[in-house]
């Protein structure tokens, strides 16, 4: 259960960068926003878990852990990399508001749940535990959604530790396949 909290936290840290990206942009997400964020989440990871199910019992399990390492290290390296490029956050506040309404949350949503569906779909080894996942992204969403509000700490410098994360989780998936 561990290596799922861990998994959704380093999946979820681009939420914890959003959240803050907005905070010093003077946008606010309102919860009605982050919660329909974090259930599209939720929704989006579970079918991705439950599309590795199904997969799984077709794709030997051995394959299925180096996929899902390869998959880790992807995400790990593509994190690393807009770091590394100085990627800014997209600014979803459509209609200039300074609020980020429900409708403009999708796209960002839909945004950071693709990361948590790539791993989704790769945690097939974790056994039961895999179902607590899309709960565990959902919740991380939220709450760094909402801490990102009151701190200020080096945004590059989180997306990089999620990144170091991902690809640490990446690597030691990929040696137990091979044991």
């Amino acid at each position: 259960m561990g290596a799922i909290i861990l998994l959704a936290l380093s999946v979820s840290l681009d939420s914890l960068s959003t959240g803050m990206a907005y905070a010093i942009s003077g946008i606010r997400i309102p919860w009605t926003t982050k919660l329909m964020m974090a259930v599209l989440n939720g929704c989006l990871t579970f079918s991705a878990v439950l599309a590795g199910s199904y997969l799984g019992q077709i794709i030997p399990e051995r394959y299925f852990q180096l996929f899902g390492g390869g998959v880790l290290l992807a995400l790990g390296g593509r994190t690393l990399w807009c770091v590394w490029k100085k990627r800014a956050a997209k600014d979803y506040d459509q209609d200039g508001s300074k609020v980020l309404e429900p409708w403009e949350g999708l796209l960002i949503g839909l945004t950071m749940a693709f990361d948590s569906m790539s791993a989704g779909l790769g945690i097939l080894d974790f056994g039961s535990a895999r179902y607590a996942f899309p709960f565990f992204t959902a919740f991380a969403g939220v709450a760094f959604l909402t801490i990102g509000n009151y701190i200020r700490i080096n945004i590059r410098c989180i997306n990089a530790i999620g990144g170091f994360l991902l690809i640490g989780l990446g690597l030691f998936r990929c040696l137990f396949a091979w044991n």
